[in-house]
């Protein structure tokens, strides 16, 4: 559970800068500066993290840190979170952060102002869709944040979203409900033909237009986005599968489901997988020893893409499940592989954002 704190990265070393307002409510938000990696320390008080996001998360739990020093750490898609119970200017080294590495975030304090139609609720504004942040500044991150800011009815429809190390906000379709979920994929199979999708369309996302099909069961945001998505923190994935007839429902369930970064070629993983009794299903995403890596024609580091002729997710075996084959298939117990109707993506996250 997040402490009162709030945290807003400012881009430059200058407190966020405060504008009127006829409420005189006043929140905490934190400012910015470049610092040099040799100030991070490996004390009890580093911990590692995926983002400054869960960085800003860890420190908002005591009321003691005063300010936060972030360094890439040694792993890709890791950082070093050093928690400090002070801050001071000289902690700061010169230049821009833009060119440094790592960075202290600090407490700062300025008024509550409600931006794009948010309305003051205690320490916060409540923002209406799809806004979010402490004032309603931002697009929501995911789908989960609009539930966080309590949008909790079960009412599906597109949205947008930008993830924080989104260049712009995208469509995804949202749904209010059981701590809100984000689609990124969805496919009713019948019409469509995924299997000669190359690798730059995956990247970037193909399918219905959300903005003109708000309602579309038929698309991918892309490889790209849905790195950015996963990489905000800890990510539960569904992957809902319809097959018959008579129609069945099978639901596989991934905990820390994500996909790291292009260089490694969307490598795949996660911590455990489970299913019910209710919706069997087995392990489509189990591929053996190896990391599991996603190609498709223009990029097929293992030749899985052309020896199985769709792109998706493969081992170094070209083992697994794709649900861009034509049709899909999915493993479920004493059903074998069935052909599937439809195939969903459902992403919880799992720990909450910090607020800024």
């Amino acid at each position: 559970m997040l402490s009162s704190a709030l945290w807003v990265l400012c881009c430059t070393v200058a407190i966020c800068s405060s504008v009127s307002a006829s409420s005189d409510v006043r929140k905490q938000d934190y400012g910015r500066c470049p610092i040099s990696s040799e100030t991070i320390g490996q004390g009890p008080d580093t911990v590692i993290g995926r983002s400054s996001l869960q960085c800003a998360s860890e420190c908002s739990k005591t009321e003691q840190c005063q300010s936060v020093a972030v360094c890439p750490g040694d792993d890709p898609g890791h950082v070093l979170c050093e928690l400090r119970n002070d801050f001071t200017q000289a902690q700061c080294s010169q230049g821009d952060i833009e060119n440094h590495a790592c960075h202290l975030a600090y407490k700062t304090t300025t008024e509550l102002v409600c931006e794009n139609g948010g309305t003051p609720n205690g320490t916060k504004c409540f923002c209406p869709l799809p806004f979010a942040g402490r004032l309603c500044q931002r697009y929501m991150r995911d789908c989960a944040e609009g539930y966080e800011n309590g949008h909790q009815d079960e009412h599906k429809d597109a949205y947008l979203i930008q993830p924080i190390t989104s260049p712009a906000p995208f469509l995804v379709e949202c749904e209010f409900a059981l701590g809100g979920m984000t689609y990124p994929l969805w496919r009713q199979v019948s019409g469509t033909s995924w299997s000669a999708v190359t690798w730059e369309q995956a990247k970037v996302g193909f399918g219905d237009d959300l903005n003109v099909e708000p309602d579309s069961k038929n698309f991918f945001v892309g490889l790209e986005k849905l790195h950015q998505i996963l990489s905000q923190g800890l990510n539960n994935n569904q992957i809902l599968s319809k097959y018959g007839p008579p129609w069945k429902t099978s639901s596989a369930y991934y905990d820390n489901f994500s996909v790291a970064a292009e260089p490694t070629k969307y490598q795949l993983s996660y911590d455990s997988f489970y299913a019910f009794a209710d919706n069997p299903s087995l392990n489509g995403l189990d591929v053996g020893s190896g990391p599991v890596v996603f190609a498709a024609p223009g990029n097929d580091p293992n030749g899985c893409a052309g020896s199985r002729g769709a792109p998706g997710w493969y081992g170094s075996s070209c083992s697994g499940h794709s649900m861009f084959a034509d049709p899909p298939t999915w493993p479920v117990p004493g059903q074998g592989s069935p052909e599937l109707i439809e195939v969903l993506f459902v992403l919880v996250r799992s720990e909450p954002f910090w607020e800024e």
